[in-house]
């Protein structure tokens, strides 16, 4: 049932993954005169977490670029000719450093957007857990009722 796929942490990728089989496997198992609201929610569900999923890697992926251009600038050794240097190479590498400050705040920008918008997908997880919750807690109460 989808209060399986709300339980516990949700910030690791297998768990994200579990989740959206969780929520998929319910989806195919629901009766053709299932609840269109009930229908909806799985579904918003299931966009959600694949969501998280793309949202997860393009951090991970950023995360993943700046580490390697970390590791090229701890390992560069200076320039590979003795000084004096020339006009031209000072140059270059004004120009190189313009260009690879321009890309890291690039990259930067793309992580604040990817955490935003995965603070986002929590948030509407949480939602969406919240409504599920009431939805099969009044379908219960309307049973019982009946």
């Amino acid at each position: 049932m989808a209060q399986d796929a709300l339980a516990g942490d949700f910030s690791t990728r297998p768990e994200i993954e579990k989740r959206l089989a969780a929520v998929r496997a319910e989806i195919s198992a629901l009766p053709v005169d299932a609840e269109a609201e009930l229908r909806e929610r799985l579904m918003q569900l299931e966009a959600l977490c694949q969501l998280h999923l793309t949202a997860a890697d393009m951090a991970a992926k950023v995360q993943g670029d700046r580490d390697a251009a970390t590791q090229v600038a701890t390992a560069w050794n200076g320039f590979p000719q003795s000084p004096p240097h020339s006009i031209l190479l000072l140059d270059d590498v004004r120009s190189t450093l313009a260009m690879l400050a321009d890309s890291q705040r690039a990259g930067e920008a793309q992580l604040r957007i990817f955490s935003a918008e995965l603070e986002a997908a929590r948030d509407k997880l949480q939602g969406f857990q919240q409504a599920e919750r009431k939805f099969v807690e009044n379908r219960g109460s309307r049973s019982n009722a009946g």
